[in-house]
């Protein structure tokens, strides 16, 4: 580690190898190495649900605590030499560390690595309870040099249309508790009710909402049999729902051709 003739510092090979956005043959090989143990790991998390796989439940252990170990010598391994970042480097060996410890990154590879060894230290000799935050794993796939190039273009096409979606989002929240509140006063009533398979459904403003978002995303609404103005309501809700979609994912589709175009 120093610095070259040009004034740029020299990093160690270890953080090469480290480094997600790293285009040399052995960083490759390691994060394609992490990707397989990643995908290995999600799939024996699967398998060890089904019930008529509970027999090879010490496999699954097994597999836990190896690839758990993996992510610790790999978490150990980045904290010895998140030094070298000039902006951990300007902060101090302390305080640099814990800065380091305490970014987004390092928590995402804090919550994949030390659930297993928590547990561990709990003397549970069962599958981790905090095993569901495995999933975080998965996540560390975008932090390898393909994905991190495709998640950075995900990034700039939120960021240069945030403004749009912001404005798209407000309306879908309005259009949610409009249609919410219209839905509860003009809800069935009288002998209208006992035509309706879930009462429920009108019985508070909170109830109307849920309604409300799944018929403006398309996933359902209340059944049975419903008065006129209530229809009418629905009749709403539906038109209102093709534009909440409409403009945000026109924006998107626009975004990403232009993200498109400027990389090809």
């Amino acid at each position: 580690k120093g610095a070259t003739k040009s004034g740029r510092r020299e990093h160690s090979d270890l953080y090469n190898l480290l480094n997600p956005k790293s285009g040399h043959q052995p960083a490759l090989i390691f994060q394609r190495f992490i990707m397989l143990v990643i995908i290995l790991d999600s799939l024996c998390y699967v398998l060890s649900t089904e019930p008529g796989l509970r027999e090879f439940h010490s496999i699954f252990y097994v597999e836990e605590g190896v690839t758990s170990s993996i992510f610790l010598a790999e978490y150990i391994a980045r904290l010895a030499v998140c030094m070298e970042k000039k902006c951990y480097a300007r902060l101090g060996p302390i305080r640099g560390r814990w800065a380091f410890m305490i970014s987004g990154p390092s928590l995402l590879d804090a919550l994949a690595t030390f659930p297993f060894f928590i547990e561990l230290l709990l003397h549970r000799r069962i599958l981790p309870t905090l095993t569901y935050l495995r999933v975080f794993r998965l996540l560390r796939i975008t932090r390898t040099t393909s994905y991190s190039k495709a998640m950075d273009a995900v990034g700039r096409v939120f960021f240069f249309n945030r403004e749009i979606l912001q404005v798209a989002g407000l309306l879908g929240i309005y259009l949610v508790i409009i249609t919410s509140i219209l839905m509860y006063y003009l809800r069935p009533r009288g002998d209208d009710v006992n035509g309706l398979d879930n009462p429920s459904d009108f019985e508070s403003i909170a109830s109307t909402m849920v309604l409300s978002i799944l018929m403006l995303t398309g996933q359902g609404g209340p059944s049975g049999q419903l008065p006129w103005y209530t229809q009418g309501v629905i009749l709403l809700t539906g038109c209102f729902s093709v534009a909440m979609f409409a403009i945000p994912a026109s924006m998107l589709t626009w975004g990403f051709e232009g993200e498109a175009a400027r990389l090809g």
